[in-house]
């Protein structure tokens, strides 16, 4: 079956070519003579008894990648010169006939052209290519599961505890439950046939920009709403209210489906200019956030604030919170830029074999592991474990954080009343 993957492996970079040596190793040297080598569209019938090739012209983009290593150890050679017969499948497998009956089809393998102008094709072997690649899906799934376990209860903390479910909380929610499919699709996609099958990967790594993206443009807003507080609410003594915002909602929405066109589009390029578009514009929101609050915090400010009639008061303890987010935002920004980095260097600009699809993995695996840092361990936990303990029908531990301590009938300096006779004769007591 073709597919968009669908790619023809060339031993050597781009500009060189193969010189063989002894031992059936070989070097890659200087060279520009062109791939030589005929890609097919065939049918094959009945135990591969039978193969029919057509006449479609089908035409494969060429990447080089050595799957078998540089040395030529474990790999099996054939050449044009020995009588082989070398053609590349429309999925991108190699097939080789053998003194024109035998017939073999491999996966892992590239094709190239040796410096007396003859083709080569090196194959490797399935032992020890397959004992290698089974680490691939295991350090994988390790990561995306830790990760994934780690931001959903990052997002279930801040969608069920009352005290953190503000719109900031339901942004971080939004932001982890996107991460959390997105490290998902993404372990998926560069996992490779190992893990899904070969025609879903064009979908994995679909879902996978999506909801990347959007966890990107949760976190974009997140610095936003910080920022719009201390520019505006606490000077004027407001707070955000989510009612009548339709015309904010549908400029978010217009804004969002927007970002959603280069990452359906340009499955490749599409997401990084998406993510560093987005955290351009959280720079320029965490500047605009220092600027305001310093102006709250200066003393020219609180002067006018005292002196000028008719003058709202800042709330210092919500700008004590509002700052408290800004500086978490403003240190998992820096980290998260650095995870990109990685990301879309190895995205960009490296062959995609065994230990660079595992970093691309993890430079989204640990943003994950770092939410779960910034968000709840570091900043949260006592709250979200006081809120669920006291949910859960025990202690009011909130009593007990707002300076209230309830104490058990019997214990304490309780003073038990005395109970005398009044002297009326009537029974009573006073």
């Amino acid at each position: 079956m073709y597919t968009e993957k669908a790619r023809m492996m060339k031993c050597c970079p781009p500009g060189q070519m193969i010189q063989p040596q002894s031992d059936f190793r070989f070097e890659c040297v200087t060279g520009t003579q062109d791939l030589k080598i005929e890609t097919i569209e065939a049918h094959f019938y009945g135990n591969n008894e039978c193969i029919e090739v057509s006449e479609k012209k089908i035409t494969l983009p060429v990447v080089s990648e050595d799957r078998c290593g540089r040395g030529g150890r474990n790999a099996l050679m054939y050449s044009a010169e020995q009588g082989d017969e070398l053609y590349v499948l429309q999925n991108g497998s190699l097939l080789v006939l053998e003194l024109g009956s035998l017939v073999s089809v491999f996966e892992s393998y590239c094709v190239e052209m040796t410096t007396d102008d003859q083709l080569v094709a090196k194959v490797c072997e399935e032992e020890p290519g397959e004992s290698r690649a089974a680490y691939v899906p295991v350090f994988i799934w390790i990561g995306i599961s830790v990760a994934s376990f780690v931001l959903i209860g990052t997002t279930l903390s801040y969608t069920f505890v009352p005290k953190l479910n503000d719109t900031f909380g339901c942004l971080i929610a939004c932001h982890a439950g996107c991460l959390a499919i997105g490290t998902v699709s993404v372990g998926l996609a560069r996992c490779d046939d190992h893990c899904i099958a070969r025609d879903t990967l064009g979908i994995a790594e679909l879902f996978a920009n999506a909801f990347l993206g959007t966890a990107v443009f949760a976190f974009f807003l997140m610095n936003v709403l910080n920022t719009v507080y201390v520019a505006y609410y606490i000077p004027n003594g407001l707070e955000y209210d989510s009612k009548n915002k339709r015309d904010m909602y549908v400029f978010l929405a217009v804004l969002y489906t927007i970002s959603l066109v280069p990452l359906v589009l340009l499955p490749k390029g599409g997401l990084v200019s998406i993510v560093f578009i987005y955290y351009g514009c959280i720079a320029v929101a965490l500047a605009l956030s220092a600027y305001y609050t310093r102006r709250l915090t200066s003393g020219i400010y609180l002067h006018i604030n005292d002196t000028v009639s008719g003058q709202t008061k800042i709330n210092h303890v919500r700008l004590n919170d509002i700052s408290k987010q800004t500086r978490l935002c403003r240190m998992y920004a820096s980290f998260t830029l650095v995870c990109w980095i990685v990301f879309t260097v190895l995205m960009l600009t490296t062959n995609m074999t065994d230990f660079p699809r595992i970093v691309t993995v993890y430079s989204i695996v640990v943003q994950g592991l770092f939410t779960g840092v910034v968000f709840v361990a570091g900043s949260q936990k006592w709250t979200i474990i006081r809120e669920c303990w006291s949910n859960s029908g025990s202690a009011d531990l909130r009593v007990l954080e707002n300076g209230f301590e309830m104490r058990p009938l019997g214990t304490g300096n309780r003073r038990t009343p005395r109970i005398a006779d009044d002297g009326d004769n009537d029974g009573t007591v006073s």
